[in-house]
């Protein structure tokens, strides 16, 4: 099909320059999006490469240096799963006590298994969300990490949640 006037062929070269310019700026969307993901990978790579020089600078064992590179590409991968909270503007327009219970939602809900904490939800749950702010913390450990020492003094009760 070609075109056999001068509207014709003003049409076709409209309709072909509207279809140049949209793809690209498909291709160029694409092209930053790519771009932005490398930088992103570049950052993490870095940062990595980064730790293990200082570690080799600084004369740290072999198996403590392996631990802690581990352990650092176990938090820059989970952090990059997740949605940070000083992201979402909104929750600090939330009220105290809704923003005292979806700390304890998110952070602590997994001691719901244990009797004493059931036991005062049921009593009265402003307790346990008001505890999240002074009482309750989360602990991140590594494999090998000691959480306390045979000879420590009993101070607090600690529960674990395992992630790989």
């Amino acid at each position: 099909i070609v075109p056999i006037n001068v509207y014709e062929r003003l049409f076709a070269i409209v309709i072909l320059m509207i279809g140049l310019v949209t793809s690209s700026s498909l291709i160029a969307s694409i092209t930053g999006s790519m771009a932005q993901l490398r930088r992103a990978e570049d950052e993490r790579t870095h940062q990595l490469w980064l730790l293990r020089r200082y570690l080799q600078q600084n004369c740290v064992n072999v198996d403590l240096a392996f631990r802690i590179n581990r352990y650092a590409e176990y938090i820059i991968r989970s952090r990059r799963d997740l949605v940070p909270t000083n992201r979402i503007a909104v929750l600090d327009s939330l009220s105290d006590d809704l923003k005292e219970q979806l700390n304890f939602a998110v952070r602590f809900e997994r001691l719901m298994s244990h009797p004493v904490y059931r036991c005062c939800k049921i009593k009265d749950a402003t307790i346990l969300y008001k505890m999240t702010k002074t009482a309750l913390k989360v602990k991140l450990l590594g494999v090998e990490d000691s959480l306390f020492s045979l000879t420590d003094a009993p101070e607090c009760m600690y529960s674990y949640r395992f992630c790989r």
